[in-house]
C-alpha cells in the first residue's frame, strides 16, 4: 500500500492510490498487478523490493512538511475501530499522532486483524508501521512483534487476496525493519505447509 510520495502545493503527501501501488505493486493508472501465486513461499526478491519501497516511504514520511489538519481524531476504542474499518488514513494526521497513541493503535490493530482484513484496515495498519520509529523500547517492540505474530497466525486462513497480502507485508515489515527475523522464517514455514497441504489434497 505504500509507495512514493506525491507532491502537493503544501508539501509531500502519501495518497491512498500511491499506497496501494506499493502494496499490490500495481501501476496506479492501469491497476495491472504483479503475478503472485497465493500458495508460493515468500520470494526473497519480492521481500527485498517491498521492504526497500516501504523504507523509502518511511523516510519520505518523516521528512515531509506538515500540512494543516482539521480532522478530529477519535478518543475511544469504538471510535478508532469505526475509523479503521470505514475510512482511509490521512497520512498527515498519522504524523501528528504522539508515540503513546501510535503504540496504542498498534495494540488495537493487532486485535482487529482477521481472515478477511479489508482495504481500509490494511491501509491503517501499514500507516501505523510507517509512523512507529524503527528503534523502540523493549515493551513497545513487543507490541509491534505481537502484530507480526497475529499476521503470521492468520497466514493460510485468509478469505481474500487483500488480507493475504496485507498479512505477508506486515510480517515482512516487522521481521525486517523491526528486526524480528524469526517471523520471516515462520512465514516461509507456514507458506510451505500450505503448499504441501494443497499437493496432498
Amino acid at each position: 500500500m505504500f509507495s512514493d510520495t506525491k507532491k502537493s502545493k503544501t508539501g509531500s503527501r502519501v495518497s491512498p492510490v500511491a499506497l496501494d501501488a506499493v502494496l499490490y505493486e500495481t501501476d496506479p493508472v492501469t491497476s495491472e498487478g504483479i503475478s503472485i501465486d497465493p500458495q508460493s513461499v515468500i520470494h526473497a526478491e519480492w521481500h527485498q523490493e517491498f521492504v526497500a519501497r516501504f523504507s523509502a516511504t518511511r523516510q519520505a514520511f518523516s521528512s515531509a512538511p506538515l500540512e494543516p489538519v482539521n480532522t478530529i481524531l477519535p478518543t475511544t476504542f469504538a471510535g478508532w475501530r469505526s475509523l479503521f474499518f470505514t475510512t482511509d488514513p490521512d497520512m498527515n494526521c498519522v504524523r501528528l499522532l504522539d508515540h503513546q497513541t501510535a503504540i496504542k493503535l498498534v495494540i488495537y490493530a493487532t486485535k482487529w486483524l482477521n481472515r478477511s482484513t479489508n482495504a481500509s484496515l490494511s491501509r491503517w495498519v501499514l500507516a501505523l508501521l510507517v509512523r512507529v520509529p524503527e528503534v523502540l523500547e523493549a515493551s513497545d517492540t513487543s507490541y509491534v512483534r505481537h502484530l507480526g505474530l497475529k499476521a503470521l497466525k492468520l497466514q493460510g486462513k485468509e478469505t481474500s487476496f487483500t488480507a493475504k497480502l496485507t498479512h505477508e507485508c506486515v510480517v515482512s515489515i516487522v521481521g525486517d525493519i523491526f528486526r524480528q527475523r524469526d517471523l520471516l522464517d515462520g512465514m516461509e514455514r507456514r507458506s510451505q505447509e500450505v503448499i504441501d497441504g494443497s499437493r496432498r489434497g
